[in-house]
């Protein structure tokens, strides 16, 4: 098999949707993210403005699809010398921070100097209020196990997802080390009533086997550079499909590992060598419009393509 090697340019920070939020690298995070009244939340960074005073504001909505005027502050902290700072207080209505009855969703945004430090999507995470064990729409969720056979202890994947019918997956800016020993598990929230598919991609030679899962064509993108485009290339993947019903939430399984023909992968000095493309990747596959990105920088990042359609394990 042929593999296409080449190295993708990033864009800037770009506006990004709640599904697309909930998977890109956040600036700041917040334990729990769910509860009920009076629940007591911790939110911290550790890559804030070094010593510049944070406020914590919040806004509230009702299913996630529209936010009000963000209120506040809730809370107030200031970072370290190193940027690192957290702050602990509870889910409650504070001054023009008014929570409504019922079950909602809570965003809750860090800032200093009365603006965001960085885009709207690194700086605000939400928070699920529950009552009376209802949940509110858009709190949904999957609970995803990843199981590694066959002896991938040198294997990573990225963990995505999109609703089923949308056109492209965004691989977040991490990747996961995988670990023969003990199951990777991720706690994918903020997902609405509806079917979802999750992506377990591989970064090497591992194979996802099992499921169930089911064969789709997708785009691939790398946050933050995602734009679909007409150069935009699909790729067929497998995906685990859920379905996320009440807000409630779904769980999810998939076994990476050797396929029935595959070889034993070779050696890591085997990987550094590349001939007419045909050689090993120590990057990612997936497909970008290479039409719709301006370059702002190399990421570093290197991404195989068959020359045929395909599916990846």
């Amino acid at each position: 098999m042929k593999y296409i090697v080449f190295v993708v340019a990033v864009l800037a920070l770009a506006a990004l949707s709640l599904t697309s939020v909930a998977q890109a690298k956040s600036l700041i995070w917040l334990e729990p993210s769910e509860g009920e009244l009076g629940t007591i939340i911790e939110m911290g960074s550790e890559r804030w403005t070094p010593n510049a005073v944070v406020e914590i504001v919040a806004t509230v909505s009702p299913d996630g699809t529209t936010l009000g005027s963000f209120e506040g502050p809730l809370a107030v902290s200031r970072a370290d010398s190193e940027g690192r700072w957290s702050v602990r207080f509870p889910i409650e209505t504070v001054g023009d921070f008014v929570l409504p009855s019922g079950p909602s969703l809570v965003y809750l945004r860090a800032q200093s100097g009365g603006t965001p430090i960085a885009a709207t999507g690194e700086v605000t995470r939400a928070f699920a209020l529950i009552e009376d064990s209802r949940r509110p729409s858009g709190a949904g969720g999957v609970n995803l196990t990843v199981a590694v056979e066959g002896g991938f202890s040198d294997e990573s994947f990225y963990v995505s997802y999109r609703r089923v019918g949308d056109e492209q997956f965004v691989l977040p800016s991490n990747l996961v080390h995988a670990n023969p020993r003990q199951a990777y598990e991720q706690k994918i929230r903020g997902l609405h009533d509806g079917d979802w598919e999750v992506l377990v991609l591989p970064v090497h030679e591992a194979q996802l086997l099992g499921g169930p899962f089911d064969e789709v064509e997708a785009v691939l993108c790398q946050f933050p550079a995602c734009s679909l485009s007409l150069d935009s290339v699909a790729e067929v993947v497998r995906v685990t499909t859920v379905s996320v019903q009440d807000g409630e939430v779904s769980a999810a399984s998939v076994v990476l590992g050797r396929g029935e023909n595959d070889v034993e992968p070779p050696s890591d000095q085997d990987r550094l060598v590349t001939d007419d493309g045909g050689g090993w990747s120590a990057g990612v596959r997936f497909g970008l419009g290479i039409g719709a990105l301006t370059a702002i920088g190399m990421l570093g990042l290197a991404a195989r393509h068959l020359s045929r359609p395909r599916t990846i394990g």
